[in-house]
């Protein structure tokens, strides 16, 4: 895990040096499994471009499940995005692969003694989709994300680009 962060901080100032692209983004994922709360939160997105219309890079996240025990995952993948208008600017498909870190805790009670559980474990994750780069700063997607188990979900995210 401590590889793919160290990997994407060295990218991203590789980045400021070059062409590319550099967001934070607001996300929020609804599931598609009936009875499961969303998730909200944050990602870092590094693209480079490569003709103008070929962008690739990385991105890494935090996200936080909206219930009242402890539940989060680090999603973090390679990006390939390929913007129609052939500029930087417009619609674009986009294509993520790479993988989850979840970890959680969970409190119980037995007997009158309350006992804490926790957990954590990596999948392997995936995200396709598409969105729309108003301008320079603001960037709108919406993607189908899915990992093991069959933990899926529609990812809705608002990215500022700096």
């Amino acid at each position: 895990m401590k590889k793919y962060l160290l990997t994407m901080v060295a990218l991203l100032c590789l980045g400021f040096t070059m062409n590319a692209q550099v967001s934070v983004s607001a996300d929020f994922l609804v599931s598609t499994k009936s009875k499961v709360k969303p998730d909200l939160g944050v990602s870092l997105m590094y693209l480079h471009d490569i003709d103008g219309a070929l962008n690739i890079g990385g991105l890494v996240g935090y996200r936080q499940y909206l219930t009242k025990e402890f539940n989060a995952n680090i999603p973090f993948m390679a990006i390939a995005r390929y913007y129609v208008t052939g500029s930087s600017y417009g619609f674009y498909p986009q294509l993520g692969l790479g993988g989850k870190y979840y970890f959680w805790r969970k409190t119980f009670t037995i007997l009158g003694n309350t006992n804490v559980i926790k957990g954590s474990m990596t999948q392997f994750a995936y995200s396709l989709g598409g969105g729309y780069k108003v301008s320079e700063t603001l960037d709108l997607g919406l993607h189908f994300e899915g990992s093991g188990n069959n933990v899926n979900g529609i990812l809705f995210r608002v990215g500022f680009g700096f």
